[in-house]
């Protein structure tokens, strides 16, 4: 929650919980709302807590015959929303985004290509 504090008017936070709802997202995603954040959320109804306090929702299925939870269709979903986000990017944002990770392979965060 200390990443949202300075989340306000202007910014969007993006949230994401499923059956059974965790109680931190929730209260963070009310932190943000009442600091005037807009709010995007991801679950598995249009009643879960924070589908109620969203302007926007996406609502994926989770069912499966497992005792977790899937989080397939939501990572499906956050595959097309970050794909929409780049398309619609400018020249800036796409050089910022190659130089983030070009910088987590000079930092070693990632071990080097083998092609």
């Amino acid at each position: 929650i200390d990443d949202l504090a300075r989340a306000g008017p202007g910014d969007v936070v993006l949230a994401m919980t499923f059956k059974p709802y965790r109680s931190e997202v929730v209260d963070a995603v009310r932190s943000v709302v009442e600091q005037g954040a807009g709010l995007i959320a991801i679950s598995d109804s249009r009643t879960s807590p924070i589908a109620l306090l969203a302007e926007q929702t996406f609502v994926v299925p989770t069912e499966t015959p497992q005792f977790f939870t899937s989080t397939v269709a939501a990572a499906a979903l956050l595959e097309t929303l970050m794909a929409f986000v780049v398309a619609d990017a400018d020249d800036h944002v796409i050089a910022n985004i190659e130089g983030f990770h070009r910088r987590r392979y000079d930092l070693g965060v990632y071990l080097p290509d083998e092609d």
